[in-house]
């Protein structure tokens, strides 16, 4: 976040109003980005040596590979990460590694093909099939081929440069990817705006884990603003400031002051415990990817390790880990986090995830083998996992998470496993946690509908917000065509929540949300009043969170939630909450 005012021309101040993304405050210049998109032919010379095409198509793998690895290391070092920011960066390296793909560009090249010729036909191609493709998720991989076919064409030309950006620079552009963000950062950016995103997507995600202010849905952004214009950025309102009056940038600088001071101060709660006015206990816990993310948690005063992203160490090998490199793991981040607990959930692999050991063609890969159904087809692996986890079990501060349940007999199945695994261990002589508890994850309606039945089986339920929304609302949280359905404040979204909590109530058992609505401001009191145990957001936003319970009241809470829960819309249950949230401030 930049507080350095930088050099203004004499325009009139425009004001943009977009879709605020990632939170924060900063003054810059903007640094336009025209990504080119490359759909037609270059000019084929007379001739062609085949020799020099193949040596300068391998040379552009090899660039934009080593480009998504240094994205991916980055990520993996340097900040908490929701999991699906490393799986799109993963999904397009085994695109650039695909054989099929290397071997028909190959042959084109073969055939006289100039390599960017050949690369535009084979990817234009794959692209006609997902388009023509019933499963919406398959439809929308062909953004992913759109940008490594642009990425490798833009090595070939020599085009892609990020040098010489202004300081404070704001980048401008028509969408930025995940790979994008990560580039733009380590160069030193100090906020992203673009013309088109959503709100829970991928790129979005990752630019508020590393608090990079960002404006999205700026329509015609790139017709209004040229490089070199001072811009400044609120990531709180969506609100863009284009040659901002002194006035403007007067009221910024105050606010910016605020900002800091206001982070200086939620410091000091980082040891006090998330206690409403009241004195009801609503424990915070940190969503973890990496040992460093841990280190972080802690430091923010989370009250343990909410959700371990297994499938993290996955993608970092790029295999699935053998039982004792995942033991050495699972215990290391027991031991940074004890005596707080920490939940590890079982690996939570899918079509948009690491994908080995999956079928590629599926009709509706979305639909079809996920979370407990992947483990089920692959018990090997699951039964190597398990027997990892409950070895790091030892000091007792463990638990287990089983993801995507949908049925009751999946549970059961499970729960089978874990005591073959635990027979195993008891044969081979090796220390456990016996009564390590076993949670599940909530992200489909048939499993809220049934969560009296489930919880008579687990010791504890996590509602995964961002899946159950988007099941429940069949609209895809990355797609702008349906970005107006997703919402986690929709009243069937709220119902099923409630549900989930009154099922888990009956057999006693906690519910904590580890999804993206956990970390809503807006949503706080309404959580606490349906009678959310645990809410589990990354680290940057553990204080923040325990500020917000620390100012409320349980009555007023569960007043809340009732009165939310009779809405009809996600409009109205917005509108309440405001209105009852200006009253209690009077």
């Amino acid at each position: 976040m930049s507080s350095g005012e930088p050099e203004r021309k004499s325009f009139s101040e425009k004001r943009i109003k977009g879709v605020a993304s990632s939170p924060g405050l900063t003054l810059g210049t903007a640094y336009v980005i025209n990504l080119q998109s490359y759909n037609k032919h270059f000019t084929t010379p007379k001739k062609i040596d085949k020799k020099t095409e193949l040596e300068r198509y391998e040379r552009a793998k090899i660039q934009a590979l080593e480009e998504i690895d240094l994205s991916i290391s980055l990520v993996e070092k340097n900040q908490e990460y929701e999991h699906n920011v490393i799986s799109i960066l993963e999904t397009y390296r085994m695109i650039l590694m695909d054989s099929s793909l290397n071997a028909t560009i190959t042959e084109k090249i073969n055939h006289n093909f100039l390599a960017e010729n050949a690369i535009i036909d084979v990817f234009v191609e794959n692209k006609k099939v997902f388009q023509k493709a019933k499963d919406r998720v398959l439809r929308e991989r062909t953004a992913d081929l759109d940008h490594i076919q642009n990425q490798l064409i833009s090595f070939l030309q020599e085009q892609i440069s990020i040098d010489n950006l202004p300081e404070n620079a704001i980048v401008i552009a028509s969408a930025v990817s995940p790979t994008d963000v990560m580039q733009l950062a380590e160069a030193g950016v100090s906020a992203i705006l673009t013309e088109v995103g959503g709100i829970a997507s991928h790129t979005s995600i990752l630019a508020r884990s590393m608090g990079l202010p960002s404006v999205i849905g700026l329509k015609g952004l790139l017709k209004t603003i040229k490089s070199g214009a001072t811009i400044l950025v609120d990531g709180y309102s969506g609100i863009v400031y284009v040659n901002p009056k002194q006035e403007t940038i007067a009221k910024f600088n105050e606010q910016q002051k605020k900002e800091t001071t206001y982070k200086q101060k939620l410091q000091k709660i980082a040891k006090l415990p998330a206690l409403t006015k009241d004195l009801h206990k609503v424990k915070v816990k940190a969503n973890v990817n990496t040992l460093e993310d841990v280190d972080e948690a802690m430091m923010a005063g989370a009250e343990g390790i909410g959700l371990v992203r297994s499938e993290s160490l996955v993608i970092a090998l790029n295999r699935y880990p053998t039982e004792e490199e995942q033991y050495k793991w699972y215990l290391e981040i027991s031991e940074r986090a004890y005596p707080k607990s920490v939940t590890i959930r079982a690996f939570d692999v899918g079509f948009d995830k690491f994908t080995k050991g999956i079928v590629y063609q599926q009709p509706n890969p979305a639909l079809g083998i996920r979370g407990i159904r992947f483990l089920q087809r692959n018990e090997h692996l699951f039964k190597t996992q398990i027997r990892a986890i409950l070895r790091a079990s030892c000091h007792r501060n463990i638990k287990m998470l089983i993801p995507m349940v949908c049925r009751i007999d999946e549970v059961l199945y499970a729960l089978k496993i874990i005591d073959q695994a635990k027979h195993s261990l008891r044969k081979d002589n090796l220390e456990f946690d016996t009564y390590t508890p076993i949670g599940i994850m909530v992200e489909t309606p048939s499993a809220a509908l049934i969560a009296d039945k489930l919880s008579q089986y687990v010791d504890f339920i996590s509602i995964g917000t961002n899946d159950l929304t988007q099941y429940t609302l069949a609209a895809d949280r990355n797609n702008d065509l349906v970005s107006d359905i997703f919402d986690y404040f929709d009243p069937s979204v709220l119902q099923l929540i409630k549900l989930t909590i009154n099922g888990a109530k009956i057999n006693s058992i906690p519910v904590s949300i580890c999804g993206e609505f956990a970390g809503h401001s807006a949503a706080t009191e309404l959580l606490v009043g349906l009678g959310v145990d645990e809410l589990s957001v990354s680290s940057q936003n553990v204080l923040e969170l325990k500020k917000r319970i620390r100012k409320l009241t349980l009555h007023n809470s569960e007043m809340l939630a009732k009165e939310v829960l009779h809405c009809l819309s996600a409009k109205e249950v917005r509108k309440k909450i405001s209105v009852i949230k200006r009253s209690s401030k009077k």
